[in-house]
């Protein structure tokens, strides 16, 4: 992993392969295969072990505490080079499924089962509302920031506190509007 993210530093996740990182390492390829299924399953298992701690929900605090600490800790993780490596490992997830499944499997789902986690203890506490949808929201939480992070319409910078503010918003319990 240490090679695979030694080769990711110097170059895009498109020209890394199997071979230049077996060639890195000194492992053989076979061995290399035994533990990943691709190239890029080694490239995010690499990636997410230098970047685990940033992911993390440290519950030290309310949900909402939890939720903003972690939301601004993984804004500054994808304005940086473990970001733009992600970024380039969903570009190539578009065109091919194994590359997106891998992601999906390794690095999203365990991100969001433990959004999820969060969330329910966020409902359950009443911090938010108790009608919410968990994937919805996690959804409009994360989504802004890997939109930004892929489209490269407007940058990732100052925007994590506009974008938290109004999703926390839009979380928090509501009273119905009273009926006419």
């Amino acid at each position: 992993m240490e090679a695979t993210w030694e080769l990711v530093q110097q170059s895009p996740v498109s020209d890394v392969t199997i071979q230049a990182i077996s060639k890195r390492s000194g492992v053989s390829k076979p061995t290399i295969y035994r533990w990943w299924p691709n190239r890029n399953a080694v490239v995010i298992d690499s990636v997410f072990a230098r970047v685990a701690d940033e992911m993390t929900f440290d519950e030290t605090g309310s949900a909402v505490e939890t939720l903003s600490d972690q939301f601004r800790r993984a804004l500054s993780l994808l304005r940086s080079r473990p970001g733009r490596i992600l970024a380039e490992i969903l570009a190539e997830g578009q065109s091919d499924p194994t590359a997106l499944a891998s992601f999906n499997e390794l690095f999203l789902q365990v991100r969001r089962a433990e959004a999820r986690t969060l969330i329910e203890r966020g409902i359950a506490t009443g911090e938010f509302d108790p009608r919410l949808d968990v994937d919805v929201a996690i959804d409009m939480i994360y989504g802004p920031l890997y939109f930004r992070l892929l489209a490269r319409h407007l940058p990732l910078t100052d925007a994590g506190d506009s974008i938290l503010y109004w999703v926390l918003s839009g979380l928090r319990p509501r009273r119905d509007p009273p009926s006419s």
